[in-house]
C-alpha cells in the first residue's frame, strides 16, 4: 500500500499599497445633430469605496462653448450633464470648462470639433463568402467613398445586427472584422485574410475599425471588409434567421480617433500572458487639460442591408 502525503503552507505577507490620488474625468463622445451630453466622475483607487451617489448635479459647474461664444450652464440629470439648447453642428469648434465643486479645485478645460458628414457612393453586401479554419462563415460590405477635401481627416466604421428569430428580435455586435486593404490594415487594429486564415482568431477583436485619410487624401477610394456571418448563432444554437445589418461610417475628429487607437492597444496589453506574450501597459488618451478622459466629435451616416 502506498500512501501519499501532499502537505501545503500558507504564509502571510504584509504589503504597504500606496494611496492613489484621485484625479477628476471628463468623459464626452458628441455626435452631429445629437443631444449633447457629458459625463463628469473621478478616478478611484482600487480599494476604495466607491459611492455611486457621490457625482450629482452640484459635483460641478460644466460651461458649453461654440466657436468661441458662450452658450449656456450644463444642466444635470440621469448622471450626465446636458445641454438643452445647442444640437453639434460640422465644423463646429466646441470648448468645455469643468469646475469641480469644493475648495482648491482646478478647473479642466477640453477642445474639439464637430468633422463633415461623409457621403457614401455605392455599397455592396456579399453572404457567405468564405470559412476560416474552425469553419466559421464570414461576410464581407464593400463601401466607395470620396474623402472631404483639403483637410486632414480621420474615420471609422463599424456595424450593428438586428436578428429575427421566431417571435424575437435579437440585437447582436459584428464581429471578427478582417480586410486586405492597406488603408485600415497598416493602422494595426485588424489582420489580413491571410493572417486570418493562417493564426485564426486575433488575442483582441475590435468592435470599431479606425483609420486615416494618409493613403487616398482628397481621392475616392473603395474598402472591403470581411467579418463573421451576423445571427449565426441566436441563443447558443445555430441559426438561419432573417436579419438587418446595419453599417456606419463615420467621421472622427483626431481626438476621437487617438482615443480608439490607444483604447485597441490598452486593451491588447490586458489581454497579454504567458502563452501571448507580455505587452507593456499602454496609457490611454486624453485631451482632458486638468484631468482625465476624451471629449471628441464624430459625424455618423449608415447604410441598412435586408438580409432575408
Amino acid at each position: 500500500m502506498l500512501l501519499v502525503l501532499i502537505a501545503g503552507c500558507t504564509k502571510v505577507v504584509d504589503m504597504d499599497i500606496p494611496a492613489v490620488k484621485s484625479e477628476p474625468l471628463v468623459f464626452a463622445l458628441v455626435a452631429n445633430n445629437q443631444p449633447f451630453r457629458l459625463l463628469f466622475d473621478k478616478s478611484y483607487g482600487i480599494m476604495d469605496w466607491v459611492d455611486s451617489n457621490e457625482m450629482h448635479s452640484s459635483a460641478a459647474v460644466v460651461k458649453l462653448y461654440v466657436n468661441n461664444r458662450f452658450v449656456e450652464k450644463l444642466s444635470y440629470g440621469n448622471g450626465f450633464f446636458h445641454s438643452f439648447n445647442y444640437l453639434p453642428k460640422p465644423d463646429d469648434t466646441l470648448s468645455v470648462t469643468v469646475l469641480p465643486s469644493g475648495k482648491g479645485q482646478t478647473p479642466l478645460f477640453a477642445l474639439t470639433t464637430i468633422p463633415r458628414s461623409i457621403t457614401i457612393d455605392t455599397t455592396w453586401y456579399e453572404d457567405s463568402v468564405f470559412s476560416d479554419q474552425d469553419g466559421t462563415e464570414y461576410s464581407r460590405i464593400y463601401l466607395h467613398f470620396r474623402d472631404i477635401p483639403d483637410q486632414k481627416n480621420y474615420y471609422e466604421i463599424y456595424m450593428r445586427a438586428r436578428c429575427y428569430a421566431d417571435t424575437s428580435v435579437v440585437y447582436e455586435k459584428v464581429t471578427g472584422y478582417a480586410s486586405n486593404s492597406p488603408i485600415v490594415v497598416n493602422e494595426g487594429m485588424i489582420g489580413s485574410l491571410q493572417q486570418l486564415w493562417t493564426d485564426g482568431s486575433y488575442v483582441y477583436e475590435p468592435s470599431t475599425v479606425v483609420f486615416s485619410d494618409t493613403l487616398f487624401q482628397n481621392t475616392e477610394t473603395e474598402l472591403g471588409i470581411s467579418f463573421i456571418r451576423p445571427c449565426s448563432y441566436v441563443y447558443g444554437q445555430p441559426s438561419t434567421c432573417k436579419f438587418d445589418l446595419t453599417v456606419y461610417l463615420s467621421s472622427v475628429s483626431k481626438e476621437y480617433y487617438l482615443y480608439r487607437k490607444t483604447l485597441y492597444q490598452h486593451m491588447i496589453s490586458k489581454e497579454s500572458s504567458i502563452w501571448t506574450g507580455y505587452v507593456e501597459p499602454i496609457q490611454l488618451y486624453s485631451n482632458i487639460n486638468g484631468g482625465y478622459g476624451v471629449f471628441a466629435g464624430y459625424s455618423p451616416v449608415s447604410v441598412t442591408f435586408r438580409i432575408r
